[in-house]
């Protein structure tokens, strides 16, 4: 706190009233118990940045592959639409933010109140509404009142609440009535209800190389597409590694994205791709250690899909416990579900979570879960091979079996 106050003052106090110094103090306030007749409450509130936003903000951004998303959004942020909070959720650097950008200067001309821009703290703590009142341009007074104020003389508000983590940091900040909307970009699944949901994916290959070579101005190699994996982030980074080193050819640059460890390549000043994937996975690890151990033990499988019975083979666990982590992981934007009992990790998300420690994760542990999943696939394919139904986990009659390498990653090898 700003202004210190001596506890000891409350000792034996007589007078029971409430003195308001919410005003004069700043900072956290912990709970510390019932002190005479003051009683703390507990929690802690962070101040966001907020903004107006104006439309020149994107002039000169390269766009591409989202007409469909935008115009989704747009619909659900118009005025004679029944919803009022619309969310664009995905995995970090897949360009939440930046369709979030084109929708707020799409959709202006909507909310004569203005369009106020608001970057939330990552930790997902409840946030004070004083920075958007006052960029709403009052000076004071209750958020709420002032969005009921504006809603009374037809002045509607459209609040972009950028990298919501949790529900309760952002539901204090939702208008209660009137024309008002909200726009929330999340890489979680925070509970607000009765909002309309996008779930944002990866550009296809065409559009990846589209954007490649708007920044570039030059011809976009398949290779280089391919090692991005559609993230829009690494495929800016890629842009701007090719801009700044002019006779680096594409599909060089390509083979060192590859060959670097994790995805450390993908750095372009202050732009990089791993701090950005560390948002989630310190989350995670501080929140779910047990669905950390899970994410890094499914880094352990060689083929692009994984299967429930799969991933509770690798964890030791049975189908409907695992289920329950695997679900939450795909919650957190950090694993995808492309059919039932059916997931995915994103391949530059593997490639970083494989240079991660999981604390009481040891190589020891590394390679007992691959052996456990060696000796599950060649069950499997056995099974394949004398006629029976083979179990929904992937089997390794395909391209020859499955070998346990260096440091417990498991690879393909030739019969």
């Amino acid at each position: 706190m700003s202004r210190s106050m001596d506890p000891l003052a409350f000792r034996g106090a007589e007078h029971h009233h409430t003195v308001n110094c919410a005003s004069e103090l700043s900072g956290h306030l912990t709970q510390v118990g019932h002190i005479g007749h003051a009683v703390f409450h507990p929690g802690r509130t962070q101040t966001p940045v907020a903004r107006r936003f104006q439309e020149n903000e994107i002039a000169g951004e390269v766009f591409v592959g989202r007409r469909a998303e935008v115009a989704r959004v747009l619909a659900d942020l118009a005025p004679d639409a029944g919803g009022r909070v619309s969310v664009i959720a995905g995995m970090g650097g897949v360009g939440k933010t930046a369709l979030a950008r084109r929708v707020a200067a799409s959709a202006q001309e909507w909310f004569p109140g203005g369009v106020i821009w608001v970057d939330l703290p990552g930790d997902g703590e409840p946030v004070t509404a004083g920075p958007l009142v006052r960029a709403i341009g009052e000076q004071g007074g209750d958020f709420g009142r002032v969005l009921d104020d504006l809603a009374d003389r037809g002045r509607a508000v459209l609040l972009v609440l950028d990298n919501v983590v949790t529900g309760v940091q952002a539901r204090d900040l939702l208008p209660r009535r009137g024309p008002h909307r909200t726009l929330v970009t999340t890489r979680e699944t925070p509970d607000l209800p009765h909002s309309r949901r996008l779930e944002l994916p990866v550009l296809d290959p065409t559009a990846s190389r589209t954007l490649l070579s708007q920044i570039t101005g030059a011809q976009a190699t398949n290779e280089l597409a391919s090692v991005c994996a559609g993230l829009p982030l690494a495929l800016h980074i890629a842009a701007a590694l090719l801009s700044d080193e002019p006779g680096l050819p594409a599909h060089e640059l390509a083979r060192q994205l590859l060959a670097a460890p994790g995805v450390e390549g993908y750095t372009a000043g202050e732009r990089a791709l791993a701090p950005v994937f560390d948002q989630s996975w310190q989350r995670l690890l501080r929140h779910s250690p047990e669905q950390a151990r899970l994410l890094r033990l499914l880094c352990l499988v060689p083929e692009p899909e994984i299967s429930t019975e799969t991933a509770a083979h690798l964890a030791n666990h049975t189908v409907d416990q695992v289920r329950v982590d695997l679900r939450s992981l795909r919650h957190a934007h950090l694993l995808q579900s492309t059919g039932l009992d059916r997931w995915s990790l994103h391949p530059l998300i593997r490639a970083h979570i494989l240079t991660r420690a999981v604390p009481g994760l040891t190589s020891t542990h590394l390679h007992t879960a691959a052996r456990r999943l060696i000796f599950y696939k060649r069950d499997d394919s056995r099974q394949a091979r004398m006629g029976a139904s083979p179990s929904r986990g992937e089997s390794c009659g395909q391209g020859g079996p499955v070998q346990l390498g260096v440091g417990g990653r498991l690879h393909r090898g030739r019969e």
